[in-house]
């Protein structure tokens, strides 16, 4: 998901330390828990989707070790009931043993309104291996994490750092409106939407993703010597 993003990255700020921290905890307090044991520093999160709902809860559980949040697709409101319903419904289909149906149900609102295209035929098929190779432990752990979340935005409110909502113009799962509610929500939020893009932006464009995440941290911060966490998951909401 974020290989072409930290090598853009690399590139762009040779200096930064950049670390990729994978989600298979089971509920969103222990993802938190897990990734602020590997925080020895204020970071910098980069969460795309679920990802960004971990990094929103840390950022309010532990506003101290986050100098800057920048969210990818990410949702703050907190789910509604029919996600409530459907995601249990999953979570029952995968107890009984199913995989492979739930992941072709899901991959096509992951690459969005383009699936039937030759320029998204590849990241269909990178999508549902990634899918299918997450398992279905990874997925159940994932949805228990999706489960737990809650409306961030008041707590938005209370943090005083950078913060860069990014939203794909193309995303059958999280609409732009409620992505730009997170830089809203925030006293030094900033709003960029990615043309042409799906919910798998960091995937799909991460040209665009990288370019838009260097200049929101030069403009915030002094020194590319920062360290920079991006928190990433394998499957996303419905």
């Amino acid at each position: 998901m974020f290989e072409g993003i930290i090598n853009r990255l690399w590139t762009l700020l040779p200096e930064a330390r950049l670390e990729i921290h994978l989600l298979h905890q089971s509920g969103l307090d222990a993802a938190v828990s897990a990734l602020m044991a590997k925080i020895d520093q204020p970071a910098i999160l980069v969460g795309h989707s679920l990802g960004g709902t971990v990094a929103m809860a840390l950022a309010r559980r532990f506003p101290g070790k986050v100098a800057g949040l920048a969210l990818v697709c990410a949702s703050p409101r907190p789910p509604r009931p029919t996600q409530l319903t459907y995601w249990t419904s999953l979570l029952r289909r995968l107890k009984d043993g199913e995989l492979v149906g739930i992941v072709d149900e899901i991959v096509p609102s992951l690459v969005g309104s383009t699936v039937g295209s030759a320029y998204a035929a590849n990241h269909y098929e990178t999508c549902r291996r990634m899918a299918l190779n997450t398992g279905a432990p990874g997925l159940a752990a994932q949805l228990r994490i999706q489960l737990d979340r809650i409306d961030e935005r008041p707590a938005l409110g209370n943090y005083a750092g950078p913060l860069l909502a990014m939203a794909a113009d193309d995303d059958c799962l999280v609409p732009s409106d409620a992505v730009r509610e997170i830089s809203a929500s925030t006293p030094m939020g900033e709003f960029a939407l990615i043309p042409r893009a799906t919910h798998m932006a960091p995937l799909t464009m991460p040209g665009t993703v990288s370019t838009t995440i260097e200049s929101w941290l030069q403009k915030n911060f002094s020194h590319p010597g920062i360290t920079a966490f991006t928190t990433e998951t394998q499957k996303v909401e419905s």
